[in-house]
């Protein structure tokens, strides 16, 4: 499954008090098929998540890379989970995933805080002449990927950056200062020594820049995590 990414805020109290909660949630241990098919949907206010692991799901929740998540015990990296919630309004984009931070709480009796650590990293910025983004349209919700081709009809910079990481040689964190739901479609040739490299496309198609750097960059660290309560 795609990968998700970047570190906003930990989950605390105050953070609980601010967050609207799920009207109903399930969470069960994934029982094995033979395809082994994983996936996640989520829009208009419902999420689901099959056969995935408690690390997918923070990473998720939390916007972050796998090598920003530290701490915890083996299982949450092999155990395989179903998740399914459905919130009381049409919630979408961050609304939604923010509100899988105290739904982990609860259930997994997550508990944690953040640290820096110094790693070679690309920070996504807008290009010298401007953003060339749209935003997206109301009800456009499609995404797909594969062979030099990205197309979101609806996507925060955050996630696309996430998803950068996964055709580049290092994580992308969002440095763009652009906020709200953009369409994006990106394409460029992978495979052709000669051809469009994903960075010219960048700002060429969509008016961004990749500027690489080492430097600190926020983690999460697991304090307390257990396995889930009963539904």
């Amino acid at each position: 499954m795609n990968r998700f990414l970047l570190l906003t805020l930990a989950f605390t109290p105050a953070l609980a008090a601010q967050t609207p909660v799920f009207e109903v949630a399930s969470i069960k241990p994934h029982k094995p098929d033979p395809t082994g098919s994983a996936g996640m949907s989520a829009q208009h206010g419902r999420l689901n998540f099959i056969n995935v692991t408690l690390k997918n799901l923070i990473m998720s929740a939390y916007s972050l890379h796998e090598f920003q998540i530290s701490g915890g015990p083996a299982w949450i990296d092999s155990e395989r989970y179903d998740l399914v919630a459905k919130a009381e309004n049409d919630a979408g984009g961050k609304e939604l995933w923010m509100m899988v931070r105290p739904l982990l709480a609860e259930r997994f009796k997550l508990a944690v805080h953040t640290d820096t650590k110094d790693v070679p990293v690309y920070d996504l910025v807008v290009g010298k002449r401007g953003s060339k983004l749209h935003p997206a349209a109301a009800d456009d919700q499609g995404q797909r990927a594969g062979g030099g081709l990205f197309i979101a009809d609806r996507i925060w910079m955050s996630v696309f950056s996430f998803i950068l990481s996964s055709f580049v040689d290092r994580p992308v964190l969002d440095k763009t200062g652009l906020d709200g739901d953009f369409a994006v479609k990106l394409e460029w040739a992978p495979r052709d020594p000669d051809g469009l490299s994903i960075f010219t496309a960048l700002e060429e198609q969509l008016g961004l820049k990749l500027e690489p750097r080492k430097g600190p960059v926020e983690i999460l660290v697991i304090d307390h995590v257990e396995r889930p309560s009963e539904n």
